[in-house]
């Protein structure tokens, strides 16, 4: 007997515009003032950095100028030998601590709470009622996926700095990260918030988006404000004074 083909057809690029509108409408960024004050820091910090932890991971993956990567020498595992060793440790066969996204929370538990993350506290907070989801891939392999859509890339070697940059982790209810990994309608919507709230500074070398002809709607989406507390420069103080003692730690 011969079988006759009844997958059904995926009609996700037929209704992007709408789930793109619901991501608008429930996404979170960090404000542009946050995510300029983290790279400020960074600034400051990279010589004293690199003189106590530049033999223990490459700091031009993580430091380069405008960089607002909050947890430099921190990546996500990425390769099955990753993946066998222990997370939030230094490795130096990896040249970092590895993590599974434990390192990101603590970025928006200090901004939301003024507090580390903590699994009680994220809870307790109202930030359990949400997950995070990476606006630009931070990973090598993801590279060829998107390279189309830009006029330059990154370094293949050099977005490590991307897992736990301010400008590109956002807070999605839970459920609705997935879309953000989607069509490339969905992707590139937000995609283009980024750049619009942020520009080609912080992005690591991926820079001159094209948007296709087919997206006319994307510049009609309304999104949500950025997160800005009125006491933002405090909390990130705290959250800087809280990564460089956490990373001493780890690095020792």
């Amino acid at each position: 007997m011969i079988f006759t083909n009844y997958t059904p057809p995926s009609k996700l690029e037929e209704v992007e515009q709408e789930v793109a509108t619901a991501i608008a409408k429930s996404a979170y960024f960090m404000s542009p003032k946050v995510v300029q004050r983290i790279a400020e820091l960074n600034n400051a910090w990279r010589v004293e950095f690199e003189q106590n932890y530049g033999t223990k991971i490459c700091v031009s993956h993580y430091f380069y100028l405008g960089s607002a990567c909050v947890f430099p020498g921190v990546r996500r595992h990425s390769s099955e030998a990753d993946r066998n060793l222990k997370l939030h440790l230094y490795h130096g066969a990896a040249n970092a601590i590895i993590d599974d996204n434990t390192f990101p929370r603590h970025l928006w538990s200090f901004l939301c709470t003024g507090k580390k993350y903590a699994g009680q506290n994220w809870k307790a907070s109202g930030l359990g009622q949400f997950e995070l989801a990476h606006v630009l891939p931070h990973k090598t392999y993801e590279i060829n996926g998107v390279k189309e859509w830009f006029n330059s890339i990154p370094d293949q070697d050099g977005l490590h700095s991307l897992f736990t940059s301010a400008a590109n982790i956002i807070l999605l209810p839970k459920g609705m990260a997935r879309p953000t990994d989607g069509t490339a309608g969905i992707r590139m919507a937000v995609l283009k918030r980024y750049f619009d709230l942020y520009g080609e500074t912080y992005a690591g070398g991926f820079g001159g988006i094209k948007m296709p002809d087919r997206l006319p709607w994307v510049e009609q989406l309304k999104w949500n404000n950025p997160i800005e507390p009125p006491d933002w420069e405090w909390r990130i103080a705290e959250l800087d004074a809280f990564r460089k003692k956490r990373l001493s730690i780890l690095f020792a």
